[in-house]
């Protein structure tokens, strides 16, 4: 695990920068910190019945 610290720092602090503001970037970082060190892994799933739902809202929408 040691020879991938780097890397993970590395994929880390470029993603913070590619975040747009100071409170984005403390938030996302404190998240980071808080999900690792209490093991509280959100799982984010997008479903076919998602994707679905939301095309018709939009056509909706336009319509």
């Amino acid at each position: 695990m040691q020879h991938n610290l780097p890397a993970w720092l590395i994929w880390a602090f470029v993603h913070l920068l590619f975040l747009i503001g100071f409170r984005n970037r403390y938030v996302t970082l404190f998240q980071w910190a808080w999900s690792y060190l209490t093991f509280e892994r959100e799982a984010c799933l997008v479903s076919y019945e998602d994707e679905e739902a939301l095309r018709s809202q939009a056509s909706r929408a336009h319509s």
